[in-house]
């Protein structure tokens, strides 16, 4: 999965089962929704899940096979909102014979949110709207009484933000070494497989203490929920000089990567967010 590059509190990683009680609540930044339904003895049985309270995503889940489940199969499928029809259709799969089982996926990630179906891959991906919070608007409906195979979210939420007043920064560093005051995006040399920049971002730095800077969010970016004054990283010196570690939120708000650092050219004035893992870098210039 890419990361959008785009402030820093590590993100709570969750793998839980829903069952009777909620899901933990808290918008997901990255998360999947996993609901497999075994395939019943007889005829074929309907089954869906629910987000939102008002998206609902159903199929038909066909009766096993025995020495012929490989053979594909039509598969109808609704998805509905409110109760108005978005998509309907017919996809073909097969059972795999470990596993003879449909699954319905809701799966969110920086750059939207999609809801799958499928017995032994995803056999149809439909671009849908979800709200990001798992409490309360999560729910499976299985008229049929079908075994569930499986039920799990996996999830990464997000921290609270924290915010800075712009109008507190000040418009130029003090000292050409320092990489307190306010920038501009320049340029990028990114692994387009790996990472994509959120934005032409616009940050300011501030001074967090004797050895810590805030990197606040002015303005620019094109994914994620954004407001200047926004915290967006911190930079923490290393004891050489114009190097510092860095914690960097991406467009969603989660952590991106690690072993992260970022270096200052006092000479040129440039500052590099450097983000090894994903063989990316970005490359601000001061503004006035």
């Amino acid at each position: 999965m890419k990361k959008v590059l785009s402030a820093i509190l590590p993100a709570v990683v969750l793998s839980l089962t829903i069952g009777a009680a909620a899901a933990e609540p808290g918008p997901m930044s990255f998360g999947i929704w996993h609901v497999r339904f075994a395939a019943p003895a007889a005829k074929t049985a309907r089954a869906a899940i629910v987000w939102d309270d008002s998206m609902r995503m159903e199929v038909e889940v066909p009766p096993r096979g025995a020495d012929d489940s490989l053979a594909p199969m039509g598969v109808r499928y609704r998805l509905s909102r409110s109760g108005d029809t978005v998509a309907d259709g017919v996809f073909y799969d097969s059972y795999p014979l470990e596993s003879q089982g449909m699954s319905l996926v809701l799966r969110t990630s920086a750059h939207g949110t999609v809801v799958e179906a499928g017995a032994s891959a995803a056999g149809i991906c439909i671009e849908v709207p979800f709200s990001g919070y798992v409490d309360g608007g999560l729910r499976v409906d299985n008229p049929a009484g079908l075994r569930i195979q499986r039920n799990t979210i996996n999830s990464i939420h997000r921290p609270e933000p924290q915010f800075i007043d712009p109008d507190s920064i000040p418009q130029s560093p003090e000292l050409p070494a320092s990489p307190q005051g306010r920038w501009q995006y320049l340029d990028r040399d990114t692994n387009p497989s790996l990472a994509v920049p959120g934005g032409r971002y616009r940050l300011a730095i501030t001074a967090c203490g004797d050895s810590l800077y805030n990197i606040v969010y002015l303005g620019g970016a094109d994914y994620g929920d954004w407001t200047p004054g926004m915290v967006k990283g911190r930079l923490r010196p290393t004891g050489f000089a114009g190097n510092f570690d860095l914690e960097w939120l991406d467009s969603t708000g989660s952590v991106a990567s690690s072993e992260n650092y970022a270096d200052l050219d006092s000479s040129s004035g440039i500052l590099s967010l450097r983000f090894p893992l994903l063989e990316s870098t970005l490359r601000f210039r001061r503004t006035r």
